[in-house]
């Protein structure tokens, strides 16, 4: 037996998890996936477990590894370590046990002939490149012009709390970007993705070219084992079937073997290491195997790959480059007065290119129902989590959704070239929320009660990493700027003096380049096209270098203060230090030599400066707006304020405050603060309950209370809340991540909208068990029921859905022609739906087809709350700080709350409004 069982017999008991780590492609050594992935795990647990003493956790631990082995294993071993964590919560004393253990399928497979492979990276190369591109920036499938138009609209609409004049200035421009900036980036895009792929096109063919050369041939073989050993993987992974199905051999006997050793387990796949694993357990899972983790999985990458026609994609790109070729030719010949030869070879250039569209091969299908797991959703859980810049996942893998399946984005860096190797450099969506799923897999009561009670902290730590990964993203898109703009900023003659400094360096430092090497440079940094070329590299050479040296410490650091605050249960501040502005900053240094050597574009560059600089400089945090967070009630009839009851001062920070009424009680949400407070209207009396978690819709009823968060719904005792009882919350169901607003139907039903997956799930209000999923149009948002149906609202393809509970689908879908917001309400006559882009919409009930109209149009966009009681209809005007009445599609009455407001709603008898000065 080996070590690892000779441990298990001595604790008495099999550890109660094992987790196995799959890798991706790459030259990994034995024991470097364990490291990676095991080390974070453990700093994780050790600290949050530490910061627990002062939330009442536990108080005493211990974190302890036993048993490692990493290189050297005997036969029969694997790579693992026993994780033990020995605990005392008040008077009980618990100790959990994990096999961390790792699945190394690097050495099942030789590695392939740098001939072999290059051949296969120049036809599918190009076409990996354009379509990783076109994924990041245009989307799949790509949105229409009008889609993004209205969008960029909506956007201005929602995040400019600006009036008057000023608010015009942006609503015109975002009218004009709107339809110049989506033509323009998909344009670019397709522009980008092409030159890239020949770039790295002619960079295999070079380094093919260059293997001959004898005084380069040892560094030209150290890159190609290098290409080999990472590129070389996707090409075992889809043109050499025996080496594959050894690479799944190899997966499945250690999931087998750590089952046989282990209560339940659980499997961690990376990248193409996901494929594998996912193709592992469709053959067969052994029965305690419970749960399955990928990041950055290739799944979707390694289908398309499969899919793709090589001679086709290769033929069409060859045949593209032909084309750009000619159309060179043809600017030369213009320059050299020959107007004929050029004019041929510009319609040759225009023929080429069209069959090069006609030749390109069509898009491969989505890996669709060959993603099914056997009892998925049943015994089975899958969690997906992608970075949003990586270029390997293609984005969720739950489309179409699929029961069992959540598919989720994380906010690693932003990057292309980095987003998909720093997963386990991302403590708060990343370590925290895998660490989690393995405790829950457990049934680690402790871990998953502490994580409970701190589900509000980790989600304001959320939300401050992708304000963390935005400022870096910034950072990135300045520097693009500051390298377009210097080198044709500079002129001629700069870039020609920087070339020659570069060739007069390297014939001065002896011993870094040969004497050949320092010839050459001196030669190329000659004042001709040549020195001039090099002295464009040279200078983004130099400022690329500069930023990135001050700006990605600088940014770790923050990183680091955000992650200890989090392990540490303090709210993250969001706010951008100094320290990372000023480093954003850093290249516009490299504008100072324009104002020697280039005075016409000074001045041109110092306004871009400034429109980027000053911003980023004088940009605070979110901050509060000097209004306190109230629920207000007038009476109806005479709208005179009855009741002014101040709600919890976090809520103030909050733009995502929710709020229903029942039986003259009011239920008021506060966003990430996972409060709720339960207001009496005739007494105003206020209790506050804790959810635990971020609050996004809140459904009133006689006898519940329905809350949605993150991922759970959760049942709310009104009694329980009346009478102070600390324990008012009855039901807690875990759905999925990213829910939103939710409904009562018929008897025993509940209705959840599912943003993220764009579904609407159908739940057991008794059980909390999912009984069907019905798939909407993106991003559902708010829902009505009606009749026995249930209408739901979706702002991106600006549609109503009627949904029919017999079938559990789509029944009707109405165009809206407008941006819906928040809940639809409903009249004896009419749905009413909040258009943010300003205007109330009426959907006539009982016409065949429903009849659309704008009822309310308003000069500026309102951001608020609509709310109906009988045939009363009013609505917040958010930026004009009114509650309006509308009777007969025309307004009537305004109440003026003298703040902003947020949300209304309507008793028989009173108008209740919540009014915040929070951050945007």
């Amino acid at each position: 037996m080996d070590r690892q069982a000779e441990i298990q017999d001595a604790a008495e008991a099999p550890p109660e998890l094992g987790v196995l780590f799959v890798h991706g492609i790459g030259s990994q050594k034995r024991g470097d996936t364990l490291l990676q992935c095991g080390e974070p795990l453990r700093l994780w647990l050790k600290e949050w477990l530490a910061g627990s003493r002062s939330s009442g956790g536990v108080a005493e631990f211990d974190v302890t590894l036993s048993g490692t082995h990493l290189r050297r294993c005997e036969e029969g071993e694997r790579a693992g370590t026993l994780l033990t964590v020995e605990g005392r919560a008040g008077d009980a004393r618990t100790s959990r046990a994990w096999l961390l253990a790792e699945s190394w399928w690097a050495e099942d497979f030789p590695t392939p002939s740098f001939r072999t492979l290059a051949r296969w990276s120049l036809l599918a190369g190009p076409w990996l490149v354009q379509r990783h591109f076109t994924l990041r920036f245009v989307g799949s499938p790509p949105k229409s012009f009008a889609q993004e138009g209205r969008e960029a609209r909506a956007y201005v609409a929602k995040y400019v709390p600006l009036e008057g004049t000023v608010q015009d200035v942006f609503k015109v421009l975002a009218w004009i970007l709107s339809y110049v900036l989506p033509p323009l980036r998909r344009v670019v895009a397709y522009l980008l993705s092409f030159v890239v792929g020949l770039v790295a096109q002619v960079a295999i063919a070079l380094l093919v070219v260059l293997s001959v050369v004898p005084a380069l041939r040892g560094i030209v073989q150290r890159i190609q084992l290098l290409l080999s050993e990472s590129i070389g993987d996707s090409f075992a992974l889809t043109d050499q079937p025996l080496v594959f199905d050894a690479m799944v051999s190899r997966v499945q006997s250690d999931v087998e073997w750590l089952a046989g050793r282990c209560e339940r387990v659980a499997v961690v796949a990376h990248s193409q290491g996901a494929a594998i694993a996912h193709a592992a357990l469709r053959r067969s899972r052994p029965e305690n195997m419970s749960l399955f983790v990928t990041y950055g999985a290739g799944i979707a990458k390694l289908s398309a790959i499969r899919g793709l026609d090589l001679k086709r994609a290769g033929t069409s790109f060859g045949t593209r480059l032909l084309a750009v070729l000619s159309l060179a030719g043809a600017v030369a010949l213009c320059y050299a007065d020959r107007v004929a030869f050029a004019i041929a070879l510009f319609l040759a250039a225009f023929g080429l290119g069209w069959i090069s569209e006609k030749l390109r091969p069509p898009e491969p299908e989505s890996p669709g129902s060959r993603l099914g797991l056997p009892e998925l959703g049943d015994s089975l859980r899958w969690i997906d989590l992608f970075a949003t810049a990586d270029p390997v996942p293609e984005g969720t893998l739950a489309r179409p959704p699929r029961r069992g399946l959540i598919s989720q984005p994380v906010h690693n860096r932003g990057s292309s070239f980095s987003d998909h190797t720093t997963y386990w450099q991302n403590t708060e969506e990343f370590v925290s929320r895998v660490s989690a799923e393995l405790a829950r897999e457990a049934g680690w009561t402790e871990y998953a009660r502490l994580t409970e009670e701190d589900r509000k902290v980790t989600a304001a730590a959320e939300h401050a990493r992708r304000s963390r990964t935005d400022s870096l993203t910034l950072a990135r898109w300045i520097l693009g700027l500051v390298l377009i703009g210097v080198p044709f900023a500079l002129g001629v003659e700069a870039l020609a003096h920087l070339a020659r400094n570069t060739g007069d360096l390297a014939a001065r430092v002896p011993g870094i380049f040969s004497d050949s090497a320092q010839r050459a440079v001196q030669d190329f940094s000659r004042d001709d096209l040549a020195g001039r070329v090099l002295g464009v590299v040279v200078a983004a050479a130099v400022v690329t270098a500069v930023s990135m040296l001050v700006l990605l410490p600088t940014w770790r650091g923050w990183d680091e203060r955000a992650r200890r605050a989090l392990v540490g249960r303090r709210p993250a501040d969001p706010r951008v230090p100094w320290s990372v502005r000023l480093a954003m900053c850093v290249p516009v240094l490299a504008w100072i030599p324009v104002f020697r050597h280039g005075a016409a574009a000074a001045v041109v560059l110092g306004f871009i400066a400034a429109v980027f600089v000053v911003p980023i400089l004088l940009s605070g945090g979110d901050g509060a707006r000097g209004v306190q967070a109230a629920l207000l009630v007038h009476a109806r009839d005479t709208l005179v304020q009855q009741v002014a009851v101040p709600l919890p001062t976090r809520f103030e920070e909050s733009n995502q405050l929710a709020l229903d009424v029942c039986d003259e009680t009011a239920w008021v949400g506060g966003g990430p603060t996972g409060e709720l407070v339960r207001v009496d209207l005739a007494t105003g009396q206020a209790r506050v309950t804790d959810v635990g978690e971020r609050i996004h819709a809140v459904r009133a009823g006689s006898d519940a209370v329905w809350v949605t968060t993150d991922d759970s719904l959760v049942q709310i005792d009104p009694g329980a809340v009346a009478e102070g009882s600390l324990d008012a919350v009855v039901g807690r169901y875990l759905l999925e991540p990213g829910l939103g607003d939710v409904v009562e139907g018929g008897a025993g039903v509940l209705w959840v909208a599912a943003e993220r997956s764009s579904t609407v799930l159908r739940v057991d209000r008794g059980t909390g068990r999912v009984d069907a999923v019905v798939a909407m149009p993106e991003q559902p948002i708010g829902m009505v029921a009606l009749d026995g149906d249930v209408w739901v609202l979706s702002p991106k393809s600006q549609t109503l859905s009627r949904i029919d509970p017999l079938m559990n689908a789509i029944a009707e879908s109405i165009d809206l022609h407008a941006v819906p917001f928040g809940r639809p309400v409903v009249t004896p006559e009419a749905i009413w739906i909040y258009d943010m882009q300003g205007a109330l919409v009426r959907v006539d009930r009982g016409t065949t087809p429903a009849a659309v109209g704008k009822a309310v149009r308003m000069r500026l966009p309102m951001l608020g709350g609509i709310a109906a009681h009988a045939d009363d209809v009013w609505f917040v005007d958010g930026w004009k700080q009114r509650a309006i009445e509308v009777v007969g599609g025309e307004k009537r009455r305004e109440l003026n709350l003298k703040a902003r407001g947020q949300e209304i709603a309507l008793t028989s008898s009173r108008i209740c409004t919540v009014i915040c000065g929070g951050a945007r």
